[in-house]
């Protein structure tokens, strides 16, 4: 009101002023003009002065009542719009308080506005319109989303159980569509409500009472065991298998799993642990669930990943089995035949599951012949956090877990007790429901019921299911478990999948993400790769804990290198990636000749000090159209181009580098060859001409590759030892003699031996004679059947660990022979230290006609010392007779070469044999007629 005067009075009173100034002034100049009296000019101004003030207080008062009025207006808005601004205010709050995904879309499904559930929920972006039909990915939902919003009902629809994606994976929620009154447009609320955690936690409940029952039924563990995969299996597009842990022997043996191959069981079966071996020794060694998303990738699955393959394993997942007291009795694993990694619920049912493996094998390893039934039910029901009990005929409760106290007050003794806080119709109802199930008439049910708990409700499912054992309802189990989301299990699950175990530092998978990022925002970078050369000759030579201490001090030395612009991350085993987000070459040559000046200096590992090398492929990404794969082969292409130059070696790409795509296609297709059938063992006999017998015969691998023919083995068979697969094709090459050397028994073809080619990685392998002698005692073969050729390199490299297994084959019969002898290392020391049966001659001292006399002087010299040692020799490469003459042949020396026989399959070696033999004696009848001299 004050306002309003004062504005009524500055008004009136200006008014009043000019008007007075102007009458006075104004009829001075009149009286001057017309020379008027005094008196009748002065009353003339008074006259105009007395009009002036009343006119200034009409005015006044006119205005002093239009302004009160303007003012009450005022304040009646602005008291409007504070109370619609807290109403706002207060619908916002009401809305983002809400754990419901709330939002408001037009007719065709924009999302106008939405609170900050849906936000979070939707992973809605920032300044961007999302259509919200776009989320539903099953047709049929969708349309009937669509046809209800486009009828403009006047009522609320609600939608249940629909089905809509969310950053590749599936959720299940409940709609209600609800019609906005009074929108200019056509508007709608759309209230989501997540009914994936509860859907998802009744299937978890059927899964851990089916397990429990089983248990429960089962009078062995193995038993117990494969029931467990087989009701897991019924229910998922995986294979499972258990593995039980030695602790004493730090291995791990096969125990269940109907459906992996039996050649992965093999691998598999008695392995040893180790933190960077497989996903079961880490996850048995930390104690938690290891998750491989891609086998292929993975630095863990270095050395088995070939057989993994080659069986469509290509993802894998491992959870420890803990016993109560908290030892590692086991792991259970999931096997995919697709690259995948868990959800939320995966991960939930692997550490449910194994935790009731670890329970039922409790009690199956202490008490199957002295605890009751009962007893079993409670350590089997301990598996979990969530309650759990038992309701017998007359409603009592006989049985409740410990977590009892989580859900309520005080431990229960009858159903009434159990539903006393639900309503009148669900106490009804669940009474209903187990009368239903010791009738039979019903197996299992679930439902939800509210619950204040801790200040707030709960919803809670109950499952109910009928314990039956021996074909008669014992009892009606009940579980009860909140369902609220942990969605903390996302996060951990992709810190579990991105990061590597051992150096902490982030793998490839994480690496490709992040170069993903950068080609699309056209950055110029360098990317480097690092080989860590002799790492393999540490793990062998001092250990695999000091070549992993090893990795992790180098990590650690990489990460301090680190800024806004450098990245370090682990790819595989030994080698690294360095992305340097910079354009100049200097800098990027500075920054990586840092690293290798860590190589250079010495490095000590506990007591042990290490002499290491590394070499480095540095590719530049200039904003061209490659994409990350291209950049992983170039970086690869030149890493392979500094290896060639030696040892601390950094090479940067460059146009004219030839990719080596040919040798990786080889590499990568002979993991299929076993699967595919397309390796086959051809025979070469070696005679002896004296004796005129076939002596033995050499296995000889052929790949006939079905796309490009017949691939000589001096192609594979050298990226098969560099990539460490000649141990799975070693190991079949010698299943496979044995096998034949069964089947020649079996149709009466004699072959007293078979010689067969020994790779040193082989040999190095720790279960290298135990399969050895497994594939023997499978197909009843004595070990005096075989040889094993090796090369000279394994005179030089043997240690004492290979002398074992050497005198271990000696012992069992099989011998030994240096093949291509005197090409290598050839030194009498070794032929003295190494227990050698046979030396076969290499051709290049027979391959020219006639023999140089110093060549001949050496073969004479080779035949005298093999004498004197009493060691056989074997001449390869014998092409005629011509060459064959040239041979002291009465040192008894067996012949090797096409003049007898080219290498023929098994089937061509049985036909041929007799056309063999006819040559043998032929050319032991020209050899009669010759005279030796030596």
């Amino acid at each position: 009101m004050g306002s309003s005067r004062k504005s009524a009075l500055k008004l009136s009173g200006t008014f009043f002023i000019i008007s007075f100034l102007w009458i006075y002034f104004s009829d001075i100049a009149v009286m001057r003009l017309t020379n008027s009296t005094e008196f009748i000019q002065l009353f003339q101004t008074t006259k105009g002065i007395i009009f002036i003030s009343i006119t200034s207080y009409i005015l006044y008062v006119t205005t002093y009542k239009d302004l009160n009025q303007l003012e009450g207006k005022i304040q009646s808005i602005t008291k409007h719009q504070q109370l619609l601004s807290q109403s706002e205010r207060t619908y916002r709050r009401l809305n983002d308080g809400n754990f419901d995904t709330i939002c408001m879309i037009n007719q065709e499904g924009l999302i106008i506005s939405a609170n900050k559930q849906a936000e979070v929920f939707l992973q809605l972006p920032k300044n961007k319109k999302i259509n919200l039909f776009e989320f539903f990915n099953r047709d049929e939902e969708k349309q009937s989303i669509i046809k209800c919003i486009q009828q403009q009902q006047t009522s609320s629809q609600y939608f249940k159980q629909m089905t809509i994606s969310l950053n590749h994976e599936e959720k299940k929620v409940d709609i209600n569509i609800i019609p906005i009154d009074g929108h200019d447009n056509v508007a709608f609320f759309i209230v989501m409500k997540d009914m994936t955690s509860l859907l998802q936690s009744q299937q978890l409940f059927e899964y851990q009472s089916c397990i429990l029952q089983r248990f429960l039924q089962s009078t062995e563990l193995n038993e117990a065991l494969r029931n467990v995969i087989t009701i897991l299996e019924q229910k998922s597009d995986c294979n499972y298998s258990i593995m039980i842990y030695d602790q004493k022997n730090e291995s791990l043996s096969f125990a269940a799993g109907q459906s992996i191959p039996s050649l992965f069981v093999q691998m598999v079966d008695g392995i040893k642990i180790g933190r960077t071996i497989g996903t079961c020794g880490p996850a048995i060694l930390d104690k938690k669930t290891v998750i491989c998303e891609n086998i292929e990738q993975c630095s863990n699955w270095e050395n088995f990943k070939a057989i993994a393959l080659e069986c469509n394993i290509k993802s894998c997942w491992s959870t420890p089995i803990l016993l109560p007291s908290g030892e590692v009795i086991g792991t259970f694993v999931a096997y995919h035949s697709t690259i995948t990694k868990p959800t939320t619920f995966d991960y939930r049912l692997m550490e449910s599951v194994a935790s009731v493996i670890g329970m039922g094998m409790a009690y199956f390893n202490n008490m199957q012949n002295t605890l009751k039934r009962e007893r079993a039910q409670e350590l089997l029901a301990k598996q979990t956090s969530d309650f759990m009990c038992i309701i017998n005929h007359d409603y009592t409760i006989t049985y409740q877990t410990s977590a009892s106290q989580l859900f309520f007050q005080s431990e229960l003794a009858t159903l009434c007790d159990l539903t006393a806080e639900m309503t009148q119709e669900e106490r009804k109802q669940v009474k209903e429901i187990i009368d239903h199930m010791f009738s039979g008439l019903l197996t299992h049910r679930d439902m939800l019921f509210t619950k204040r708990n801790n200040g707030r409700n709960h919803i809670y499912r109950i499952h109910l299911s009928a314990m039956q054992i021996e074909n008669t309802i014992q009892g009606i189990v009940i579980s009860l478990q909140n369902v609220t989301e942990e969605m903390e299990l996302k996060d951990y699950v992709e810190q579990l999948t991105s990061t590597d175990s051992l150096t902490k530092l982030p793998n490839r998978k994480k690496l490709q993400n992040y170069l993903r990022e950068l080609t699309k925002q056209e950055v110029s970078f360098y990317i480097a790769l690092l080989d860590c050369l002799k790492l393999s000759r540490i793990n062998e030579s001092y250990g695999h804990q000091i070549g992993d201490e090893f990795l992790v001090q180098l990590s650690t030395y990489l990460l301090n290198l680190e800024n806004e612009s450098i990245r370090v991350f682990r790819s595989s085993g030994d080698e690294f990636y360095l992305v340097i987000e910079s354009d100049d070459e200097v800098t990027a040559r500075s920054y990586l000749n840092k690293v290798i000046g860590f190589f250079t200096d010495t490095s000590v590992v506990r007591t042990q000090t290490l002499h290491m090398n590394c070499n480095i492929g540095a590719v530049q990404y200039k904003g061209e159209s490659l994409t990350v794969e291209e950049l992983f082969k170039r970086c690869e292409t030149t890493l392979a181009y500094a290896k060639r130059q030696g040892a601390n070696m950094l090479v940067f790409y460059h146009d004219q580098m030839k990719s080596s795509y040919e040798e990786i296609m080889i590499e990568t297709e002979l993991y299929q060859a076993i699967g595919k059938e397309e390796l086959t063992l051809y025979y070469q006999p070696l005679v002896n001409v004296h004796t005129r017998e076939v002596m033995s015969v050499e296995a000889l691998i052929r790949w006939n590759h079905s796309k490009k023919g017949f691939i000589p083995p001096d192609q594979f068979i050298p990226i098969a030892e560099e990539n460490g697969f000649i141990r799975v094709l070693g190991d079949w090459i010698i299943e496979q003699v044995c096998k034949q050397l069964w089947q020649w028994d079996q149709e009466g073809f004699v072959m007293p031996k078979v010689s067969i080619n020994l790779s040193y990685e082989q040999l190095k392998a720790d279960d290298f004679v135990s399969r050895v002698f497994t594939h023997l005692n499978t197909f009843n073969i004595s070990g005096k059947r075989l040889t094993f050729e090796v090369t000279e390199r394994i005179l030089v490299e043997v240690s004492t660990e290979t002398m074992q297994k050497v005198h271990a084959l000696r012992e069992a019969g099989i011998t030994l022979a240096i093949d291509d002898f005197g090409v290598g290392y050839s030194s009498l020391s070794y032929i003295e230290r190494f227990p050698v049966d046979t030396i076969k001659l290499d051709k290049v001292f027979v391959n020219e006609i006639p023999i140089p006399d110093k060549k001949l002087a050496i073969i004479k010299a080779v035949f005298h010392l093999c004498e004197l040692l009493n060691i056989q020799i074997v001449v390869e490469g014998i092409e005629s007779i011509e060459q064959l003459n040239q041979i002291p042949i009465h040192l008894e020396a067996t012949i090797q070469g096409y003049f007898f026989a080219k290498p023929q399959t098994a089937s061509e070696l049985m036909e041929n044999m007799n056309e063999i033999k006819q040559l043998v004696y032929l050319a032991a009848s020209k050899l009669e007629e010759r005279e030796y001299r030596y």
